[in-house]
């Protein structure tokens, strides 16, 4: 499947996972440490499997790292703008959120929700796709390596072993 079209389907995944999560099933309870893990443990599985996937037939490892990387920048960055859609037309709905109703009243810089949510979003935006595109670089990196290994014959005889037996 094309690196580009996977990567738009696994954002608008994301994205539908992130209406689903905000607008229709809202949770007034702070994220679970074990739903974070879980989350960010399938992620890095998704951009594995992308490297081991686009990396070819030869197993190419700059295939790999560009279509982790790819993968990564566009479906997180959908995600993101996902975010920024939702958050600002469902205000209502997502400033109910307790972790941003204490995140909110903690800080001084942001007389409104919105202008504090947004500034999250923004930093997200610039800072968390940069750093998703390059652990989706790395990752699908891995994964060209897992099918490097994978696909290659193997031979774990040492090598001073070889050289006897060849005599």
């Amino acid at each position: 499947m094309n690196r580009y079209l996977f990567g738009l389907l696994l954002g608008c995944l994301f994205s539908l996972i992130v209406f689903f999560s905000n607008v229709i099933f809202p949770q007034n309870i702070p994220d679970n440490d074990q739903q974070l893990l879980i989350g960010y443990l399938t992620i890095a599985l998704i951009f594995i499997l992308s490297g081991y996937f686009t990396s070819g037939k030869e197993s190419k490892i700059r295939q790999a790292a560009s279509g982790g990387a790819v993968i990564a920048y566009m479906s997180i960055g959908i995600t993101m703008l996902s975010f920024v859609l939702i958050d600002n037309l469902f205000l209502d709905t997502v400033s109910q959120q307790s972790e941003k109703i204490m995140m909110f009243k903690n800080q001084i810089e942001f007389s409104s929700i919105r202008d504090f949510i947004n500034n999250g979003l923004l930093r997200g935006i610039i800072i968390g796709v940069p750093i998703a595109t390059f652990f989706g670089a790395f990752l699908g990196t891995l994964g060209g390596l897992i099918k490097l290994f994978l696909t290659r014959d193997h031979d774990f005889t040492p090598v001073l072993l070889r050289r006897i037996n060849k005599k």
